[in-house]
């Protein structure tokens, strides 16, 4: 698949509904949890590109909020999703994308 095709598939994953499908294998942040999050917070996101089987979960540090959708950069790198995403990148997301929450 041509590289401006899965660029356009790129989408990020809505956790919310996958635990709603695995709720014993698919564990996500509480209510609670997710209205903590905050600027300089790190959260994982999980992208997909369609139908492929390309994922992968990366680390975006939080740079702004507004209700429940955010602002953020990516904190690496990706490996599987190499040349799709860069370090730095600016993402915005809203809680229903959050798998994980970083705790010191």
């Amino acid at each position: 698949m041509p590289l401006s095709q899965l660029v356009a598939a790129l989408h990020l994953v809505d956790v919310g509904e996958r635990n709603r499908r695995h709720p014993r294998t698919f564990e996500v942040p509480t209510a609670e949890e997710l209205d903590a999050v905050g600027v300089g917070d790190l959260v994982k996101l999980i992208w997909e590109v369609g139908a492929t089987g390309l994922s992968e979960r990366m680390w975006v540090r939080v740079t702004a909020t507004v209700g429940s959708r955010f602002t953020g950069v990516l904190d690496n790198d990706p490996v599987a999703l190499e040349g799709l995403l860069h370090a730095d990148q600016v993402v915005k997301f809203t809680r229903n994308n959050i798998c994980q929450i970083w705790v010191d």
